[in-house]
């Protein structure tokens, strides 16, 4: 059985990925026990081709057998991954939980990797789905003294702020983007990926929407070029580069879908942003019924699963499309669930569901409208997000003009 097994894994140039995988697979069926490595490369390679099921058993195999602290470690962070993407984050927090504490209490003996896997596992748990931005940069915070190499601590500092902006909080990308000059650099390399998106909604809320297009689309041929190795930025771009788009009015050329890498086995993305993205051009092009078709589906598909914490956004722009189209009362029950929505994944795009949200209530008639659009002046003129501070002042001036009443500013 060995002997057969090797065979066809075993080539002088490496034997590809889904080969190791059927392997080991195979192992298990027969009920012969891969090496622990043969187990941990086999559930890496089913986690990155998204074969949630297999990775689990992988991982749990591995699991049940005797395991160094580091071999723990990504063991239980795989099959977190495993769960989240399949089961939902919840599932996977027990295993990202267990890792964790692994890597505290093994200081010294879990490699720099391995922590800094388990505090992005743990943490992305904590802000896309507890809605927890304070506890998942914590935890980066407390990742920085498990670590021994330079370069592991520079990798925290840069996830460190890819959570601040993912939540929003645009302080420290913005001076980031100064210091390393990528806003003039011809190309974005390689290592700059994992805050990327935070980058261009940071240049876009400040109001620099040209330099946060440009950047984008950078960011987005980077990508393009490393699906294998960096399987979300794909997506992530291509989603931050549409908002920036929608900010501009860039309807002709709007991404709607992923543009590059949807053949490669690798590519990780939620499919249901293709929907929003959608509903976002009809309602640039005031086609109200095609985005109410296309934030309905895509809400009745967050309803079943959201792993990436994104249901906020369609909602609240669901109700605005309810709105315009004439439909009071289905308006009204789509602005419940956006304010009732933890904001999550969304809050990269600052005060946007918000804004929506103000627009909406105006557009029915609510005076709270026009409160909501100051309490965004204010926030966002205290941390530089000049978009929002525009948008404020632009959903004053159409309620004046509508009611022949002066508007503020």
């Amino acid at each position: 059985f060995a002997r057969a097994n090797s065979f066809r894994t075993d080539r002088p140039e490496g034997a590809p990925p889904a080969a190791r995988l059927r392997a080991a697979l195979w192992s298990l069926e027969c009920g012969v026990l891969p090496s622990v490595d043969q187990l941990l490369d086999a559930a890496h390679v089913a986690v990155r081709l998204q074969e949630h099921e297999s990775g689990i058993a992988l991982a749990s195999a591995a699991l049940r057998t005797t395991l160094t602290p580091t071999e723990q470690v990504t063991a239980h962070c795989l099959r977190s991954l495993a769960y989240s993407y399949s089961d939902g984050r919840e599932a996977g927090r027990a295993d990202a939980e267990a890792a964790w504490g692994v890597a505290k209490r093994h200081v010294g003996d879990v490699t720099d990797e391995a922590v800094i896997e388990a505090c992005e596992t743990l943490a992305n748990i904590r802000q896309f789905h507890d809605d927890d931005v304070a506890a998942a940069v914590a935890l980066t915070d407390a990742a920085v003294h498990l670590v021994v190499s330079d370069e592991a601590v520079e990798r925290l500092r840069l996830l460190r702020m890819a959570h601040q902006g993912w939540g929003g909080d645009f302080a420290e990308v913005r001076a980031e983007i100064e210091r390393s000059g990528i806003v003039q650099a011809p190309t974005m390399p390689m290592s700059f990926l994992a805050v990327a998106p935070c980058a261009v909604m940071a240049l876009a809320t400040a109001g620099r929407l040209d330099d946060a297009a440009a950047l984008g689309r950078r960011a987005l041929a980077t990508a393009a070029a490393h699906v294998e190795a960096a399987p979300w930025s794909v997506g992530e771009n291509s989603s931050v580069l549409h908002q920036v788009q929608v900010w501009r009015g860039d309807l002709d050329d709007l991404i709607t879908e992923v543009p590059a890498g949807r053949s490669s086995p690798y590519l990780k993305y939620d499919f249901t942003l293709e929907l929003i993205g959608q509903g976002n051009l009809a309602i640039g092009q005031r086609r109200w019924d095609d985005a109410i078709a296309a934030f309905t589906a895509a809400c009745e598909r967050y309803d079943i699963a959201d792993h990436g914490g994104f249901a906020a956004y369609p909602w609240a722009r669901l109700a605005m499309s309810h709105a315009y189209a004439g439909h009071p009362e289905d308006a009204a029950r789509a602005l419940e669930r956006a304010k009732t929505t933890p904001q999550r994944a969304m809050r990269i795009t600052g005060e946007q569901v918000a804004v929506t949200i103000a627009w909406t209530e105006s557009v029915l008639g609510n005076p709270a409208g026009l409160q909501h659009a100051d309490e965004i002046i204010e926030r966002s003129t205290a941390n530089g997000s000049w978009t929002h501070v525009m948008y404020g002042y632009a959903l004053h001036y159409s309620v004046g003009m509508l009611t022949g009443r002066e508007s503020p500013g």
